[in-house]
């Protein structure tokens, strides 16, 4: 939030409008954060096969 309100405030100096900066940070969000999860998923499923623990496929409710 500090890193974008600094930038925006430079942009806003310089007269640009912000919108396309938020939508930038928006999607770069997006897409940090599908790969995060996916590195996540597949680093569990390595520890896993390298413990020999067996994980279940579905959550129950």
């Amino acid at each position: 939030m500090f890193v974008f309100l600094g930038i925006a405030a430079g942009i806003t100096t310089l007269g640009y409008d912000t919108a396309e900066l938020a939508l930038r940070y928006f999607l770069v969000g997006i897409v940090t954060n599908f790969f995060r999860g996916w590195i996540t998923d597949f680093m569990t499923a390595y520890v896993a096969k390298q413990q020999k623990v067996e994980l279940k496929d579905s959550v129950k409710l």
